[in-house]
Order: C-alpha cells, then sequence, then structure tokens
C-alpha cells in the first residue's frame, strides 16, 4: 500500500543528527527537545512555591521517562503538547497561536491527534462553564489547527492514515494496551499523574472543568498506555496556574538559573562523550535477532528475497540491504495492507494460511525464530534446506542456492 510517512521530518532530524555526530548526535538532539520540553513545564509552574515545584516536577519528569530514554519521534509530541497546553490555559491569550505548533508537528508525529482532542475538549469544558466566547475561539482554534495540519506532503491522505491506525483495538503492540496488562511501571506512572490531579480537586483550587478535561485524558492514558508519558505532564501544566501557594512563589535568581543552564549542559556533554556512542547504539533485550543468522547471510552476500520476523524486519534491512529484500518490518501499517500483515504473522506462527503464502512467495531464504517449528519443518519438507539452526533462530535457504556456512557471529546489535 502506499507510504504514509507521517514521521518524514523526524527521520530527517534524527538522520541528520546521526550523520554528523552518530549516537552522540542523538543523544544531543534527544537532550535539547526533552530539556525544551521541560523548560516549559517549569515556567508553567512558576507560581507554584519552589517545594511543590520541584515536586510536581519530578512527577511529570518521571512520568515522561517511557519517551525520554529513547530517541523517537513522540519526544517532539511532548515538547508540542506542552506548549499546546500553556496556550490553551484558562484565560491565556496565546490560543491563536496554536494552529503554528500543528504544521511542523502534523510532519514529525502522529500525537498532532492528541492535541487536537485537548482543544475539542477544551471547548466541550468552556461550554460546561457557559462562557460562550472561549467556546467559539476554542472551535476556531480547532477548526485553523485541522487545516495547518494539511500542511504535509500527503495532505488529506495523513488524515486517513491516522484514522485507520489511532485506536484502542491494537492488542498486538504492547504500548496500544491497558495500563494495567503494561506491567507495574505504566501503573505506579499514571497513579502519580491521577495523584496530582485528586490532591488539586481535593484543596479546590482548580475549575471542575479543567479537572474533567484532565480526567478524560486520564481515562484514555489507562486505556492505552502510550499516553502516560504525555498525559501526566500535560495535566500538570493545566492546573499548575490553580496551585499557587499562599506564600507567592519563590523566584530563582537570573545567575542562579544561568549556572544551573551551564553545568546541566556539561553534564551531557560529558556523558555523551564517555558513553562510547559515536558510532553505534546498541540494542539489546529478547526480541533483538540472532546474529548467528544475520552473520551467515551477510557474510555470503545473500541476494534475493527472506522472509523474516515483524521484530527483527528494519534490523534486516540495515543490515542486509540492498542485496536482499526484506518481507516483513516494523512500519506495520505504515506501508503494509492488514492483509500483508495478517499473512506474515501466520508465516511466523506457521498457520495453513502463512504456509499457503510460501509455497506462492517462493523466498530465496526464511529466517525466523526457533520458535516457528510448524514453519521450519514446512520449509525441509518443500525444496528448502535448513542450513543454519541454533536456539534462537534458523534460516532455511532454497535447495538451488549455495550452502550457507555458520561463521562465529560479529557483534551485530549496533543498529543503526
Amino acid at each position: 500500500m502506499p507510504w504514509i510517512n507521517h514521521e518524514w521530518l523526524s527521520e530527517v532530524l534524527f538522520g541528520a543528527a546521526f550523520s554528523v555526530a552518530g549516537g552522540t548526535g542523538l543523544v544531543a538532539l534527544k537532550a535539547l527537545v526533552a530539556g525544551a520540553a521541560y523548560a516549559v513545564l517549569w515556567k508553567a509552574t512558576a507560581p507554584v512555591a519552589l517545594p511543590t515545584r520541584w515536586a510536581i516536577a519530578l512527577v511529570a519528569v518521571a512520568a515522561s521517562l517511557p519517551l525520554t530514554y529513547t530517541v523517537r519521534p513522540q519526544l517532539w509530541s511532548l515538547l508540542l503538547l506542552l506548549l499546546l497546553a500553556t496556550c490553551l490555559r484558562r484565560g491565556s491569550r496565546l490560543r491563536w497561536f496554536a494552529p503554528i505548533l500543528f504544521v511542523p508537528w502534523a510532519n514529525l508525529h502522529g500525537g498532532w491527534i492528541v492535541g487536537l482532542g485537548l482543544i475539542a475538549s477544551s471547548a466541550g469544558a468552556a461550554g460546561v462553564r457557559r462562557d460562550w466566547r472561549s467556546c467559539a475561539e476554542l472551535v476556531g482554534v480547532a477548526a485553523l489547527s485541522t487545516l495547518a495540519t494539511l500542511v504535509n506532503p500527503y495532505g488529506v491522505d495523513l488524515w486517513q492514515f491516522i484514522a485507520e491506525t489511532v485506536r484502542f483495538s491494537r492488542a498486538d503492540i504492547q504500548e496500544w494496551t491497558p495500563i494495567w496488562r503494561d506491567g507495574l511501571s505504566s501503573s505506579l506512572l499514571w497513579l502519580a499523574g491521577t495523584g496530582v490531579l485528586v490532591v488539586t480537586f481535593r484543596r479546590r483550587r482548580a475549575p471542575l472543568d479543567v479537572l474533567l478535561v484532565i480526567g478524560a485524558f486520564l481515562i484514555a492514558a489507562a486505556l492505552v498506555n502510550r499516553l502516560v508519558p504525555l498525559v501526566v505532564p500535560m495535566a500538570i501544566v493545566l492546573v499548575a496556574p490553580f496551585l499557587q501557594s499562599n506564600k507567592g512563589p519563590t523566584r530563582v535568581p537570573f545567575t542562579r538559573s544561568v549556572l544551573d543552564l551551564i553545568v546541566t549542559m556539561a553534564v551531557v556533554v560529558a556523558v555523551c562523550q564517555r558513553s562510547g556512542l559515536r558510532g553505534c547504539v546498541r540494542v539489546e533485550g529478547d526480541w533483538v535477532p540472532d546474529p548467528a543468522g544475520m552473520t551467515a547471510l551477510k557474510n555470503a552476500g545473500a541476494e534475493g528475497r527472506v522472509v523474516t520476523f515483524f521484530n527483527w524486519g528494519e534490523y534486516a534491512i540495515w543490515h542486509l540491504s540492498p542485496r536482499l529484500w526484506v518481507s516483513f518490518d516494523g512500519r506495520r501499517e505504515t506501508i503494509y495492507s492488514p492483509e500483508t500483515i495478517s499473512t506474515q504473522m501466520a508465516i511466523a506462527r506457521g498457520d495453513r494460511v502463512g504456509l499457503a503464502a510460501l509455497e506462492v512467495m517462493k523466498p530465496d531464504y526464511i529466517w525466523l525464530p526457533a520458535q516457528s517449528h510448524a514453519t521450519r519443518d514446512w520449509a525441509a519438507q518443500h525444496g528448502y534446506r535448513i542450513d543454519i539452526r541454533t536456539s534462537r533462530s534458523f534460516v532455511a535457504t532454497r535447495g538451488d542456492l549455495p550452502v550457507l556456512q555458520p561463521s562465529s557471529p560479529s557483534d551485530t546489535r549496533c543498529f543503526p
């Protein structure tokens, strides 16, 4: 299906950072974007007394960790959502600047749909409190922001793509599952954000309409755990004006702020210089492909088409292209139709539909996890040799092709 690369601008920026300084460039860019997001949050909490300000800032930073410890396009949504929340805070005169944010946002990450949801819910909240002028203004802001998202290479097709992919029913992707299915960390981070909301409500400092907006987003975050790192900092920005201490805010001297900034940047530079990331981003975890299979294919100069596993596709593209064309990778519905996704998953499982598809494809190589027993047995009975077989994967080679020779796997965890 046509490729809707909804994050193309993120890829350009990440690619430029990596080309200039390797892993260090990526870390520096991440630090810059995350630092800007936290600066927005810190500015938003200015009316709060300093001890409380630090406490709620730490809650926001902790909640956003699932985004900030990686280098992914979601980082841009964190920054832009906090800027949008600042523009939309009750009584703010900045709301008409909000549509400007959606021009880059629509090209950086699909999280702009969350931003439109915030504007729409804010308009509804204004209607609840019968502030019809604000309601009308926010409806206008929402309309202009929606039009701003058309400034992208795909036009209206981007809307269709987002409509097809942003939903609550994506059980096959861990980040889109409810918080109670994603382990303890997601639940704790969600509870931290909810705690801020509850404390604010009990003290009767935030108006009910603001709490309704935040409550709706917290419910959505409970159903889709990838929203937690966005929603908790956003909620804090929205309630911050109503957390003003009776003692008044404690201002930090300008010279102290400059000194803090210099020290922070020095630490970031020192970490980047000593992290060993200049030419390699190492991947870790059970999902990492078996180096033995990849090394055998690479050393043999294998050409043609290779059927591989969903989690391994982009890794295989990086190491094996352009000699080998890869069957399936993590871009899912970005470039693959639902039928293709279903078929490729069936191949890995060894289902009848998947094996029938292999019969038609006749790929040159099949490189799958060792757990794909049925597919491996089918290959051995249909003109393939099992040249590589380890505890983690196997490589089946079509019988008319040269035999792949096992070799000591090199350290192939650098990706990219």
